[in-house]
């Protein structure tokens, strides 16, 4: 199946290829990600996802459309909704930003295909530099020295609530690269970036805004022994979603998500001491 923008995140590539994101749905709930794959389940798609998704429109050149597709950005009025107006927000302070706007002058949305430990799978990263933007970047900015002598490197933009810690039972206080897995999406688009480019590895930045009253601006540096290690530990769980994917093995269910608990069948009375 050759992956096109229209097909990209149809049923049928979810079916053929894995992504980041399916994988990671795996690592969270079985059951919940074969239900996505097939259609029974969609997961609602938030204010708080939309104007992630808005922000990215933008630097993408797809906004037309995305305002189009999602007539819930306006009011009976006609005009965005404050939630999107700040969106506006975001956008205008990343782009007044001298050292984002470098960075956002790769290519964006990219699709790549390839394989991780043999297993087909899809991305698109949201910015490829190339290494004449990497050098200019270099030369501009001695703290990214690095980038002088690189083929290019990979830029990915989240737009995050704040940059406290976030908190997740059995780990603690996490920072947001870690508690979303972010090492993990950029570990594996580093390797299919590297298929698709000659093999070189390129190093990964995230290029973070925050939906702050006053956004908030940050740009941080995975050092590729994270990346490696990310890589390492969640890989090994890769065989048990491939195989709950294909059906060779039943999926497990988290009873946690909302899928879970859409699903949820009676079968005995449970005492009050289970929630303790």
């Amino acid at each position: 199946m050759i992956l096109t923008a229209e097909n990209y995140f149809s049923r049928e590539a979810s079916r053929e290829y894995f992504s980041v994101s399916q994988f990671k749905s795996f690592l969270d709930c079985e059951a919940m990600a074969l239900a996505e794959i097939s259609g029974e389940y969609q997961r609602e798609e938030t204010t708080s996802l939309l104007v992630g998704s808005y922000v990215d429109a933008h630097f993408s050149r797809t906004l037309d459309l995305f305002r189009a597709q999602h007539p819930a950005l306006y009011t009976q009025k006609g005009t965005l909704k404050s939630e999107f107006q700040q969106a506006e927000e975001i956008i205008a302070r990343i782009e007044r930003d001298h050292l984002a706007s470098l960075l956002l002058e790769g290519d964006k949305q990219t699709i790549l295909t390839g394989e991780i430990e043999g297993v087909p799978f899809k991305c698109k990263p949201d910015i490829l530099l190339n290494s004449v933007q990497c050098s200019a970047i270099a030369a501009e900015f001695p703290d990214m020295s690095e980038l002088m002598l690189s083929g290019g490197a990979i830029v990915d933009m989240k737009i995050m609530r704040d940059f406290q810690p976030l908190y997740r039972d059995g780990e603690g206080r996490l920072n947001f690269i870690d508690y979303w897995k972010y090492d993990l999406q950029l570990a594996y688009y580093q390797r299919l970036v590297a298929q698709n480019n000659g093999g070189e590895i390129f190093p990964c930045y995230i290029l973070a805004a925050t939906k702050e009253k006053v956004p908030d601006l940050g740009l941080f540096r995975l050092p590729q022994s994270q990346l490696d290690a990310a890589y390492e530990i969640y890989t090994e769980r890769l065989p048990r979603a491939v195989a709950v994917k294909n059906g060779s093995e039943p999926p497990e269910r988290c009873d946690e998500c909302d899928y879970c608990k859409q699903t949820k069948v009676l079968t005995c009375g449970q005492y009050l001491g289970d929630w303790a």
